[in-house]
Order: C-alpha cells, then structure tokens, then sequence
C-alpha cells in the first residue's frame, strides 16, 4: 500500500497522462498549477468516498470537490464556460486506492452539480454547530468574532472527532470557510481557522 503522497503522485502521473492524451499544453505553460496546486488538493481529500470533479485546459486546471456542499456543487456549472477546447473528468476514489476516471461532454459535466451532499449543519446557526455526515457528527465548528469594529477578524475553531477520514477533515475545512463567510456576510473579511485537539468520544445527534 503506497503512503498518501507516493498514492497522490500516481494519480496526477494520470492526469497528466489525460493531459497529453488530450494534446493540452498546460504542461509547457503552467505546470505547477496541477504539480503543486491541485497536488495539495488531492494530498488532503484523496481517500475512499471522495468525488471530483475535474476541468482541464491548455492554460488551466481546477478541480471541485463533489458532495460536500451545495455551494461547492454549483461550482461546477461555472467550469464549464472556461474554454472551447476543455476536457471534463470525474474522479473517483474507491478502497484499496483504486482510482476511476470518467470522461464527460460539457452537457453531462454539469450534472455532476446534482450529486448527492453528504454533509450538513447540525442547526441553522452557522455561528456554532456540529457537521454531520449523514446522521454521524464529526466535528464542530464554531466562529467568534474578535478584534475592534473597524477591524473585525473571524475566529475559527474547528474540534474533529478522532477517527475521521480525509474526506471528513476535507468537509470540515470546507464547513468552516462556509461558517465565517455565513457570519461574516461577505468574502472578504480577516479570519483565522485553528483546529483544535480531537474529540474522542462520540455524541449521539
């Protein structure tokens, strides 16, 4: 079993494999946009149970994470306005690092904005809340408002349940960007996320 990183490099080896498949320059122009960029990406989310889409150009390559958030959903709609010549992808990751890529036409792409979310807010209060996954908590998020009232800086905790996977540590990350821009009304605001030790006991929802 190869540890997460040697796992990761063999995914981007067939992205990149796609890529000249494909006959897309993003390569000579912008390698480090899927070498380090969406290297991270997947470095963090990469586990059985993760979806992706993905969008690839001669100048561009993005990735969203499906099933995390209706936000984080509709975001594939916008990938699909990018350029003429883009290839769509999904990605999905299964047990035993088994890896399956599926290409779409730009139509079907966008149908992708319709999978299933996995995660939500245990309440409507996004200032303070437990994130499940399905009926399971797996973390808490809570955002506090600090600093003066000219210049306001939003404070992040984010307290994990022991155990969980990076697809959870992923959708709590997610959850807590969503938290401070829910509380804060707008993306541009000073913030700061500290994630906090595990929980290791798990409470009933």
């Amino acid at each position: 079993m190869k540890n997460q990183e040697e796992f990761v490099d063999s995914v981007l080896q067939s992205m990149q494999d796609i890529i000249v498949k494909h006959g897309l320059e993003l390569m000579q122009h912008y390698p480090n946009d899927l070498l380090v960029h969406d290297k991270a990406f997947l470095m963090e989310m990469a586990s059985p149970g993760a979806h992706i889409a993905w969008v690839i150009g001669d100048r561009h390559t993005h990735i969203v994470a499906l099933g995390l958030s209706q936000t984080e959903n509709e975001m594939v709609g916008c990938l699909t306005r990018l350029a003429s010549n883009d290839k769509f992808y999904s990605i999905k990751f299964h047990t035993n690092q088994r890896v399956e890529f599926k290409e779409f036409t730009s139509a079907n792409f966008e149908t992708l904005a319709t999978t299933k979310i996995n995660y939500s807010p245990s309440v409507k209060d996004m200032n303070d809340f437990w994130l499940m996954c399905g009926s399971t908590q797996i973390g808490r998020i809570s955002v506090e408002i600090t600093g003066t009232y000219v210049e306001r800086v939003y404070e992040c905790r984010v307290t994990p349940f022991e155990g969980i996977s990076l697809l959870d540590r992923t959708a709590l990350n997610h959850w807590a960007q969503l938290a401070i821009i829910k509380t804060a009304g707008t993306l541009f605001v000073k913030s700061n996320t500290t994630w906090c030790e595990a929980i290791s006991k798990r409470i009933a929802a």
